[in-house]
């Protein structure tokens, strides 16, 4: 079974953050505003950020225990560029840490991607500032690690370094903030949602479950029936519906390919 976590903002309260699916710590007073899909966290740059290092972030915080791979995908907009700002980290870029992380150095936006022997990273100069961008990656050991830019690819590579790392736990994760320096982003994000699964598992799942989900009200438009029974039939598939879309919601089992190999840089 491949899980899928939405995080969806809803409120903040006091300091915390809360979403459908969890609650975050949030420092320095945030405020929500409106964004693509909902309502958006917007960070100053400069005393603000989320900290996650409290949560069980899964797959996200250690991809060396994704059973199916990972992909995640949210809403970003880029108020300001900052040398070494991170988007969001665990210390998947540093030499003795891994999970993920995504940070602005050299008029570039990188992406690392780490398990406790091997390292992903890509990068790219599409970034622009001021817009909302749709972002999207995709990581398995065996096809490596891709980055999509509103539904577009704008990097990607199989090749990966090795690593040797002592640390056993990774216990900070921050968005907005790195986990070894007092350089924050100033962003405007939401819409986080992340699927134990590559993006192409992802995307089938999502067009299987949208084609039986229509296959399904097609056969009832067509079948006649009383208004009562058309009430409580359509009743039941917005339930289905609903409950295979949600951030709890299980699908159908898709294995990563574990046929293909990996490229190795020295």
């Amino acid at each position: 079974l491949v899980v899928q976590i939405s995080y969806t903002f809803i409120s903040i309260v006091s300091n915390v953050l809360v979403t459908q699916s969890t609650n975050f710590t949030v420092i320095g007073n945030p405020m929500l505003v409106a964004g693509p899909s909902g309502q958006a966290l917007q960070l100053d740059g400069a005393t603000q950020y989320i900290d996650l290092s409290t949560n069980d972030n899964g797959c996200l915080g250690n991809p060396g225990q994704c059973q199916f791979c990972l992909s995640v995908t949210f809403n970003i907009k880029f108020v300001t560029l900052t040398e070494n700002m991170y988007i969001f980290s665990n210390g998947g870029d540093e030499p003795d840490g891994f999970g993920t992380a995504m940070y602005y150095r050299r008029n570039r936006l990188f992406l690392t991607i780490s398990t406790k022997t091997k390292e992903w990273t890509v990068e790219t100069t599409s970034v622009k500032v001021n817009a909302f961008i749709k972002v999207d990656f995709s990581w398995s050991e065996q096809t490596g690690l891709a980055l999509y830019f509103d539904d577009k690819e704008v990097a990607s590579t199989k090749i990966y370094v090795t690593k040797t790392v002592t640390m056993s736990v990774m216990t900070k994760f921050y968005i907005g903030l790195s986990i070894t320096t007092n350089i924050y982003a100033n962003i405007v994000i939401d819409g986080w949602t992340v699927t134990e699964a590559t993006k192409e598992t992802r995307d089938l799942i999502t067009m299987e479950t949208t084609t039986e989900a229509e296959t399904t009200t097609t056969a009832m438009s067509t079948t006649e029936m009383s208004t009562t029974e058309m009430s409580t039939m359509d009743s039941s598939t917005t339930e289905m519906e609903t409950s295979s879309l949600t951030s709890t919601g299980k699908y159908s089992q898709h294995r990563c390919n574990t046929t293909a190999q990996s490229g190795k840089a020295d």
